[in-house]
This record gives C-alpha cells, sequence and structure tokens, in this order.
C-alpha cells in the first residue's frame, strides 16, 4: 500500500513490513504445500501415504515450530506498534491489514495440523500470538473505522484518501 497523504515515509514503509510479516507464514505454507505435491509424492501430512512416486523423502523442507513462534512475535510486536501510534486516517491500512492477519493465524493451524517435528506447543503458541495479533488489528480497526467513514460520507477527509 502507497503511503496515505499524512503518513511519513518511515511509516508507510513500516507499515508495509508489518503486512510482509503478517503474509510470511502463509508463503511458507504455499511453498511447504507445493513442496509436498511436486516433490514428495504429494503428502502433505505425516501420517498419510504418497499418491505418486516420490522424488524426496517426505517432508521436502519442515518448517519447525520455532521459526513459526518467531514469525508469530514479530508480527504481534509490529501490530502493536502499528495500531498503537495510529490515528483515524489510518482506518484504511488497519483494515487492509486484516486479511493477511487472518491468513497468518489461519496458516499457523495448517502447520499445526501438518507438523512434522511433533512440536505441537510452539505451533499452539504462535497460534495464540497469531490470534492477539488478529484481535488487536481488529481493535484498532474498529477504533477509527466509523469515524473515518463518517468523516468520508461528511466530505471531510483531506484529498487523496479512499
Amino acid at each position: 500500500m502507497a503511503a496515505l497523504p499524512h503518513e511519513s515515509a518511515g511509516r508507510a514503509r513500516f507499515g508495509l513490513i508489518v503486512s510482509i510479516l503478517a503474509l510470511t507464514q502463509p508463503l511458507l505454507l504455499v511453498l511447504y504445500v507445493s513442496g509436498s505435491f511436486i516433490f514428495t509424492g504429494g503428502q502433505v501430512l505425516p501420517d498419510s501415504v504418497p499418491f505418486y512416486d516420490q522424488v524426496y523423502g517426505f517432508p521436502v523442507f519442515p518448517v519447525p515450530a520455532w521459526l513459526v513462534f518467531a514469525l508469530a512475535a514479530v508480527l504481534l510486536a509490529g501490530v502493536i506498534v502499528l495500531v498503537a501510534t495510529s490515528q483515524v486516517l489510518d482506518a484504511p491500512r488497519l483494515t487492509g491489514l486484516f486479511g493477511p492477519a487472518i491468513a497468518s493465524a489461519v496458516a499457523t493451524v495448517l502447520f499445526l495440523l501438518t507438523r512434522t517435528d511433533g512440536a505441537a506447543p510452539g505451533y499452539v503458541s504462535a497460534l495464540v500470538l497469531n490470534v492477539v495479533s488478529l484481535v488487536v488489528v481488529l481493535a484498532g480497526a474498529l477504533r477509527f473505522v466509523s469515524r473515518y467513514d463518517r468523516m468520508r460520507r461528511a466530505g471531510q477527509l483531506p484529498n487523496g484518501y479512499p
């Protein structure tokens, strides 16, 4: 998302970084599932059987719980800073972050279901952090969206705002 007119370039970059952090876990999931379908004969779960000949043994690349947890922790820290420093004109950025935050939580659930290292507590902890991130984004958005919408309908938004 481009910088909103009231934002500094640094703040816009920070918002972009938080969005990228939120999309990192879903990207890892796509890579994991794609690698499983291509190289392990379609075996995605540890207890399933391959559908066709494997090029490599399952898993091609395991996604460790500590990595998912670290990404969730950094995301939560970024979301807290972003929401804490937001104002009414940041409502579009906060609502735009809601989808990536949901995708991050869903990816963690799927990593928990497909875990290959048996570290369920690490994935559960990451899921808790992702849900907290989602709640923080939701609370931040709810804090500003109705006011932003009233300003938009009344024509009180500065030029350059959706």
